[in-house]
């Protein structure tokens, strides 16, 4: 969270809220979930994905990306849990 701090130029809380509700939410996609499940049943793999969601947050506003974090990260987390099926 450190990162998503120093990155945008300026971080506001919803910016944290969102990073951590994409993460939670990629989590749960990857194991089945319809919804979020609790951090202490996804902290493996938790990590991960927000240190990848904060990276991607930072790379959207530097070149002012019109994507969405969420369906990227998202797009992500289905192709890896494909590729291991």
């Amino acid at each position: 969270m450190a990162k998503l701090h120093k990155s945008l130029k300026e971080p506001k809380k919803v910016d944290f809220i969102k990073a951590n509700t994409i993460a939670n939410k990629a989590v749960s996609t990857k194991y089945g979930y319809p919804k979020m499940i609790k951090k202490v049943d996804m902290l493996a793999d938790r990590q991960e994905l927000l240190d990848s969601t904060v990276e991607l947050m930072t790379v959207k506003e530097k070149f002012n990306l019109g994507l969405s974090v969420s369906d990227e990260v998202n797009k992500l987390v289905k192709q890896t849990t494909q590729q291991t099926a």
